[in-house]
């Protein structure tokens, strides 16, 4: 986790913490699983396992107390177009038409450093997150969520790749 940071002192805290995302981005020895997963002891993660695995690596072994991570927040969000940390994810652009509208989450979490937002499982660095936050239109039977510019809609399918679309199934 550490490949490109130490032995290089030499650099900033920000060059360490984006280094540092870089590599959680690359991650060989983790599945993304939705359900709850506790930071270090299983080889699943998700968003909050992932962002307080960081902030922890942050502060131990950078030195950088400063790097927080957020606890989940209820969205729904939807997230860009671009596969996330986890092998069983490799590849997947998303989860909204089959991969092609981005991704959509229930609940999402980040990590923040002084003012810069850093999104672990996208490897985004800045702004307040990538990830945009839509309305609850609908959540039974289907959930419908509408969002800037777009409605997604639950499949009846529970696919990974395939659980949302933006046109009613």
């Amino acid at each position: 986790m550490l490949d490109g940071i130490i032995g290089n002192e030499k650099g900033t805290k920000a060059q360490a913490l984006q280094q540092l995302l870089h590599n959680f981005y690359r991650r060989t020895d983790v599945n993304y699983q939705l359900a709850e997963v506790t930071a270090f002891t299983t080889g699943n993660a998700n968003c909050q396992s992932l962002s307080e695995e960081y902030a922890t690596l942050a502060s131990l072994a950078l030195g950088i107390p400063e790097v927080i991570a957020i606890p989940q927040t209820k969205g729904p969000w939807k997230g860009p177009q671009k596969p996330i940390v986890g092998n069983n994810v490799r590849g997947i652009q998303g989860n909204v038409d089959h991969g092609d509208g981005g991704r959509v989450f229930e609940y999402h979490a980040w990590v923040r450093w002084n003012s810069t937002f850093i999104d672990v499982l996208f490897d985004v660095w800045g702004g307040l997150h990538c990830s945009e936050q839509g309305k609850v239109i609908a959540e039974k039977p289907k959930s419908h969520y509408l969002f800037r510019t777009t409605d997604v809609y639950e499949s009846q399918s529970f696919e990974f790749g395939h659980r949302y679309y933006t046109k009613e199934q």
